[in-house]
């Protein structure tokens, strides 16, 4: 009875998120108001703590985590990212001749992480 009802809703009302990269339909709501930029979403589908969700070119990283569903549903809690982790990758090049040769490390991309960095300072 629910599952039916909220798969009804998340037809006529829910959006397109990218979850990891996958595309979802999701109903996003707003928690009550906090120092951070937060959102509820409503899925059928598990999402886990962790996850990188985009929502309207913002990402966000899933804070809370549903074992169950709630009613027809899982919920959790997003945070939107406000720094970007930059990995930088290297490549091994061999660059000359000796007995052990020689290498050098050059650069060849950078991967980058969402990530939510938290300065408390009232302890």
């Amino acid at each position: 009875m629910f599952s039916n009802a909220f798969q009804e809703i998340l037809n006529e009302t829910g959006q397109t998120v990218l979850i990891n990269d996958l595309e979802r339909i999701v109903i996003v709501t707003n928690p009550p108001l906090s120092e951070y930029e937060e959102r509820n979403i409503h899925s059928i589908e598990r999402v886990s703590q962790g996850d990188v969700v985009t929502l309207d070119f913002e990402k966000y990283l899933v804070i809370t985590e549903s074992i169950s569903k709630r009613s027809a549903k899982y919920k959790a809690l997003i945070r939107h990212c406000n720094v970007m982790i930059e990995i930088k990758n290297y490549e091994k090049v061999k660059i000359g001749e000796t007995e052990f040769g020689v290498y050098e490390y050059v650069y060849t991309y950078s991967d980058y992480i969402p990530s939510i960095i938290d300065k408390n300072l009232s302890q």
